[in-house]
Protein backbone atom coordinates (compact mmCIF):
# COMPACT_ATOMS: atom_id res chain seq x y z
CA UNK A 1 0.00 0.00 0.00
CA UNK A 2 1.34 3.45 -0.92
CA UNK A 3 1.77 6.14 1.75
CA UNK A 4 0.92 9.79 1.25
CA UNK A 5 1.79 13.01 3.06
CA UNK A 6 -0.60 15.93 3.23
CA UNK A 7 0.64 18.88 1.19
CA UNK A 8 1.43 22.00 3.19
CA UNK A 9 -1.48 24.32 2.44
CA UNK A 10 -2.91 27.27 4.30
CA UNK A 11 -6.63 27.21 5.09
CA UNK A 12 -8.98 29.63 6.84
CA UNK A 13 -10.67 28.29 9.97
CA UNK A 14 -12.68 29.57 12.90
CA UNK A 15 -14.25 27.85 15.90
CA UNK A 16 -18.01 27.50 15.40
CA UNK A 17 -18.73 28.94 18.88
CA UNK A 18 -16.76 32.08 17.93
CA UNK A 19 -18.66 32.42 14.64
CA UNK A 20 -22.01 32.06 16.37
CA UNK A 21 -21.04 34.64 19.01
CA UNK A 22 -19.90 37.15 16.37
CA UNK A 23 -23.00 36.49 14.26
CA UNK A 24 -25.20 37.38 17.23
CA UNK A 25 -23.16 40.25 18.66
CA UNK A 26 -20.91 41.82 16.04
CA UNK A 27 -21.66 40.77 12.45
CA UNK A 28 -18.85 42.95 11.06
CA UNK A 29 -16.33 40.93 13.08
CA UNK A 30 -17.10 37.77 11.09
CA UNK A 31 -14.49 36.66 8.55
CA UNK A 32 -15.44 37.61 4.98
CA UNK A 33 -15.52 33.97 3.88
CA UNK A 34 -18.10 33.16 6.58
CA UNK A 35 -20.30 36.10 5.56
CA UNK A 36 -20.03 35.01 1.92
CA UNK A 37 -20.99 31.43 2.83
CA UNK A 38 -24.00 32.73 4.77
CA UNK A 39 -25.05 35.14 1.98
CA UNK A 40 -24.80 32.36 -0.61
CA UNK A 41 -26.90 29.98 1.51
CA UNK A 42 -24.05 27.56 2.20
CA UNK A 43 -24.16 28.26 5.96
CA UNK A 44 -27.23 28.25 8.18
CA UNK A 45 -26.67 29.55 11.71
CA UNK A 46 -28.50 27.76 14.52
CA UNK A 47 -28.35 28.62 18.22
CA UNK A 48 -25.79 25.88 18.96
CA UNK A 49 -24.50 24.73 15.54
CA UNK A 50 -23.99 25.67 11.90
CA UNK A 51 -25.52 23.69 9.06
CA UNK A 52 -23.18 23.53 6.07
CA UNK A 53 -24.64 22.84 2.62
CA UNK A 54 -22.11 20.75 0.71
CA UNK A 55 -22.11 18.72 -2.50
CA UNK A 56 -22.23 15.60 -0.30
CA UNK A 57 -25.30 16.88 1.58
CA UNK A 58 -25.90 18.87 4.74
CA UNK A 59 -23.25 18.66 7.47
CA UNK A 60 -23.59 19.94 11.03
CA UNK A 61 -20.76 21.74 12.78
CA UNK A 62 -21.15 21.77 16.58
CA UNK A 63 -19.94 24.66 18.78
CA UNK A 64 -16.64 22.94 19.62
CA UNK A 65 -15.91 22.12 15.95
CA UNK A 66 -13.84 24.20 13.56
CA UNK A 67 -15.38 25.57 10.37
CA UNK A 68 -12.84 25.40 7.57
CA UNK A 69 -12.68 27.02 4.17
CA UNK A 70 -10.47 24.80 2.04
CA UNK A 71 -8.13 25.77 -0.77
CA UNK A 72 -10.92 25.62 -3.36
CA UNK A 73 -13.32 27.70 -1.27
CA UNK A 74 -15.23 24.68 0.01
CA UNK A 75 -16.66 24.84 3.54
CA UNK A 76 -16.61 21.90 5.92
CA UNK A 77 -16.52 21.12 9.65
CA UNK A 78 -13.64 19.50 11.49
CA UNK A 79 -13.62 18.00 14.99
CA UNK A 80 -11.20 19.80 17.33
CA UNK A 81 -8.96 16.76 17.96
CA UNK A 82 -8.51 16.10 14.23
CA UNK A 83 -7.94 19.82 13.59
CA UNK A 84 -5.22 19.93 16.28
CA UNK A 85 -3.44 16.91 14.73
CA UNK A 86 -3.69 18.25 11.17
CA UNK A 87 -3.18 22.02 11.33
CA UNK A 88 -0.98 24.57 13.05
CA UNK A 89 -1.51 28.31 13.34
CA UNK A 90 0.11 30.45 10.65
CA UNK A 91 0.96 33.95 11.79
CA UNK A 92 0.04 36.99 9.72
CA UNK A 93 3.47 38.37 10.62
CA UNK A 94 5.53 38.81 7.44
CA UNK A 95 8.57 37.39 9.21
CA UNK A 96 6.93 33.95 9.26
CA UNK A 97 7.77 32.09 6.05
CA UNK A 98 5.74 29.19 4.75
CA UNK A 99 7.72 26.11 3.83
CA UNK A 100 7.99 25.42 0.15
CA UNK A 101 6.80 22.08 -1.13
CA UNK A 102 9.22 19.53 -2.52
CA UNK A 103 7.74 20.22 -5.96
CA UNK A 104 8.63 23.94 -5.65
CA UNK A 105 12.20 23.11 -4.64
CA UNK A 106 12.63 20.46 -7.33
CA UNK A 107 11.29 22.79 -10.04
CA UNK A 108 13.69 25.54 -8.94
CA UNK A 109 16.60 23.06 -8.77
CA UNK A 110 15.94 22.02 -12.37
CA UNK A 111 16.03 25.69 -13.41
CA UNK A 112 19.44 26.01 -11.70
CA UNK A 113 20.73 22.80 -13.34
CA UNK A 114 19.82 24.14 -16.78
CA UNK A 115 22.20 27.08 -16.24
CA UNK A 116 25.16 24.71 -16.70
CA UNK A 117 26.05 22.79 -19.84
CA UNK A 118 28.01 20.15 -17.90
CA UNK A 119 27.95 18.91 -14.32
CA UNK A 120 31.66 19.63 -14.10
CA UNK A 121 31.02 23.32 -14.85
CA UNK A 122 29.25 23.61 -11.53
CA UNK A 123 31.48 21.50 -9.33
CA UNK A 124 33.94 23.69 -7.45
CA UNK A 125 36.42 20.81 -7.39
CA UNK A 126 36.64 21.02 -11.19
CA UNK A 127 37.13 24.78 -11.00
CA UNK A 128 40.21 24.62 -8.77
CA UNK A 129 38.23 25.07 -5.55
CA UNK A 130 37.31 22.59 -2.92
CA UNK A 131 34.27 20.36 -3.36
CA UNK A 132 31.68 21.10 -0.67
CA UNK A 133 30.92 17.39 -0.35
CA UNK A 134 34.50 16.08 -0.39
CA UNK A 135 34.19 14.40 3.02
CA UNK A 136 31.54 11.98 1.81
CA UNK A 137 31.97 9.50 -1.02
CA UNK A 138 29.60 10.74 -3.71
CA UNK A 139 29.95 11.33 -7.42
CA UNK A 140 30.10 14.74 -9.08
CA UNK A 141 26.53 14.18 -10.31
CA UNK A 142 25.27 13.48 -6.77
CA UNK A 143 27.15 16.53 -5.52
CA UNK A 144 25.70 18.65 -8.33
CA UNK A 145 22.14 17.57 -7.51
CA UNK A 146 22.62 18.15 -3.78
CA UNK A 147 24.10 21.60 -4.33
CA UNK A 148 21.36 22.59 -6.81
CA UNK A 149 18.68 21.54 -4.29
CA UNK A 150 20.38 23.60 -1.56
CA UNK A 151 20.65 26.58 -3.91
CA UNK A 152 16.98 26.21 -4.91
CA UNK A 153 15.87 26.26 -1.25
CA UNK A 154 18.00 29.37 -0.65
CA UNK A 155 16.68 31.19 -3.73
CA UNK A 156 13.08 30.41 -2.78
CA UNK A 157 13.63 31.63 0.78
CA UNK A 158 15.34 34.79 -0.52
CA UNK A 159 12.40 35.47 -2.84
CA UNK A 160 10.05 35.32 0.19
CA UNK A 161 11.97 38.02 2.01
Amino acid sequence: MAKYRKKPVVIDAERVATILYKAGNDWKALPDWVVKGYDEGELIFMSDAIIIKTLEGDMTAQKEDMLIMGISGELYPCKPDIFAKTYELVSDDDSIKLLHTHADINKKAIEIMKRFSRVEDYCTAENGGECPNRTIKISCLQCFIAECLKQAQKELEDSDA
